[in-house]
């Protein structure tokens, strides 16, 4: 999937003019797989390989929130909900209500939730089945994402979600959407 997803990325990161990355599930982690860079002099650094707690950041809870409730229910059970940064969801009830905001918009925000003035936006990526299996995301520091901003980034992150999503075999009555 990364080598699908590295022309889409760059396309995503150009259009944002900020880092656009892709992220897959590995048991209660994600991990960056694949990204591209802003042009950007001030930008965040994100390196391929990171793994972080699926509750923390737009790209991990944008995974979370579409897996099958009782999944969620397991992970909450099993997890610590480690705070990260300052906004990281440890709370069990904040995160469900942040899961059905998830569900419902198509897509995840996050500000300071996996490292102190970093942001997010992250669309699901769907395979042949349906089921979401990265997240595709467009991350910076906090003050470019103006909710403005956050729109725009939503619409091109669930833009190139879809694509990939298709590109995977997805079927088209599950692309994301901006809700």
């Amino acid at each position: 999937m990364p080598r699908l997803a590295t022309p889409l990325l760059h396309a995503v990161a150009t259009e944002a003019s900020e880092t656009a990355h892709l992220s897959m599930r590995d048991g209660d982690e994600g991990v960056l797989v694949a990204k591209a860079e802003t042009s950007h002099s001030v930008r965040l650094h994100t390196a391929l390989g990171r793994r972080v707690p699926l509750h923390a950041g737009a790209s991990m809870k944008v995974i979370l929130a579409f897996l099958p409730d009782a999944a969620i229910h397991d992970y909450i059970r099993r997890s610590a909900l480690p705070k990260l940064a300052p906004n990281t969801l440890c709370d069990a009830e904040r995160l469900w209500a942040d899961v059905r905001a998830i569900r419902r918009r198509g897509y995840a925000v996050s500000y300071s939730e996996q490292s102190v003035g970093a942001a997010g936006v992250s669309a699901p990526v769907r395979d042949h089945s349906g089921d979401v299996v990265a997240g595709l995301t467009i991350s910076g520091p906090e003050q470019r994402f103006t909710p403005k901003a956050v729109e725009r980034f939503a619409r091109i992150v669930v833009q190139a979600a879809d694509a990939l999503s298709l590109q995977l075999g997805a079927p088209a009555t599950k692309a994301a959407g901006v809700r």
